[in-house]
């Protein structure tokens, strides 16, 4: 920070990245209005969009639980900052408040999943059946993507997405795989497969279209745009809801084919040039920022699975 903590305005602090705050708010010695400027600052300006994307992310559909989530986090986040169980020496603020919005979430899918269920029914060992969270997020409730205003936030943060790819440079100037155009086909994918179980999902998928500066670029110099490659997408015979990167990678291969393109490509390779898209994307963007385009990889996981 280049202006030391107590001579911060409250523009000032709308300035200072997610970590910045939390340090201010954790500072024992800081002024207490200052803190309490700091908290309600990290919580509009960040703690609210980082709950959004977990929950779309995990496709977890439900409105009012987000909110109750977030109106939770102002006692909530207020005491783990207190206790310190943030460290900022082990990463920033945004990844780490991601874990913990995701379990507040997790939990409040728990909470309305046994109101809105029947009374259980006993299996033959007397245990009560259990609902996994997987199982929740393929029964939706009514389509909250019919909801103009979800539908507009959903916009709005697809294209904060995609403007943040536009600032990121290519690898080099000579490289034959483009990671930015790789990042977008990925997120716009995972969009796709987060709202496939809406009524309206696939419709608003179509909806969240890229800029053309990322539609007319290539995964490979010589390749199909990713443009062309969505749209083929959409133009599979008895195609519903989403593609798997096995599907993808094949329908690649037949334009590639088709076009007289000679180039080796499988899923293996897609998923590399999914791994090196992130690591070459937390060289230009934050990594909070870069979570939700292309989440980290869980040992024991593909790309497919984030």
């Amino acid at each position: 920070m280049a202006t030391s903590p107590e001579h911060l305005s409250f523009q000032d602090l709308c300035h200072l990245s997610a970590t910045e705050l939390a340090k201010i708010v954790m500072d024992p010695s800081a002024d207490e209005h200052l803190r309490g400027q700091a908290f309600q600052v990290l919580r509009k300006n960040h703690v609210k969009r980082i709950i959004r994307m977990v929950a779309i992310r995990k496709g977890w559909k439900c409105k009012r639980i987000v909110r109750e989530v977030y109106e939770n986090s102002n006692l909530d986040l207020w005491m783990l900052l207190e206790k310190g169980a943030y460290d900022p020496s082990r990463g920033k603020f945004g990844s780490w408040y991601a874990k913990v919005a995701r379990n507040r979430l997790a939990d409040e899918m728990r909470k309305k999943q046994r109101e809105i269920s029947v009374p259980p029914v006993q299996d033959e060992d007397g245990q009560e059946p259990t609902c996994t969270l997987d199982q929740v997020s393929q029964n939706p409730q009514p389509d909250a993507t019919a909801d103009p205003e979800k539908r507009e936030q959903l916009k709005q943060e697809s294209q904060q997405v995609y403007d943040q790819l536009l600032n990121v440079p290519p690898l080099a100037p000579r490289a034959q795989v483009d990671y930015v155009a790789v990042a977008a086909l990925r997120f716009r994918l995972a969009m796709l497969k987060i709202l496939k179980n809406y009524p309206n999902g696939r419709d608003l998928v179509q909806e969240l279209s890229w800029p053309e500066a990322l539609a007319r670029r290539s995964l490979r110099r010589g390749w199909p745009t990713i443009q062309a490659i969505w749209d083929q997408i959409f133009a599979q015979p008895g195609h519903q809801s989403w593609v798997s990167g096995s599907e993808l990678v094949e329908i690649i291969k037949e334009m590639l084919k088709r076009s007289g393109t000679e180039a080796e490509f499988s899923e293996a390779t897609w998923d590399q040039w999914i791994t090196r898209s992130r690591k070459h994307l937390l060289k230009h963007l934050p990594s909070q920022t870069v979570d939700e385009i292309i989440p980290p990889r869980s040992s024991g996981s593909s790309n497919e699975d984030r």
